[in-house]
């Protein structure tokens, strides 16, 4: 009964500490570690799970670290692209990898590439309106 309250409360938290929730994962942006030779980016943070037992809820918190990747897809396909033959590598290498957007910090999968798309290319919103 309470276990949804107190989740909202410890979300509330992090957001208040300007954490970001990566996965199950909530990370310090400001606080990660750069390594320019390795492109990677090391995020400090925090797992939490919260259980209901008899006597009333266990939380438990774990300390992580989420490695990052600074490679872009764009940096990605730039690379495909010098090596030759883009679509069957850039299908090869990039589908099934997670992304991660920078401005919201939101993971995606990719599924697929839609080659037939271009930058210039109008989407629709999930109401039929053109962006």
């Amino acid at each position: 009964e309470c276990l949804p309250l107190i989740n909202i409360i410890f979300y509330s938290v992090f957001a208040k500490l300007r954490y970001s929730k990566v996965g199950r994962q909530w990370c310090d942006r400001e606080s990660r570690t750069i390594s320019e030779k390795d492109k990677l980016e090391l995020w400090p943070g925090y797992i939490t799970t919260l259980e209901k037992r008899d006597g009333g809820f266990m939380m438990t918190t774990n300390v992580s670290r989420h490695a990052i990747s600074t490679v872009t897809v764009m940096d990605k396909l730039i690379e495909l692209y010098r090596m030759g033959n883009l679509r069957s590598a850039a299908n090869k290498e990039l589908i099934g990898q997670v992304v991660m957007t920078k401005h919201n910090c939101k993971t995606y999968q990719i599924d697929s590439i839609d080659w037939s798309q271009s930058p210039e290319t109008r989407l629709s919103n999930r109401r039929g309106e053109e962006m």
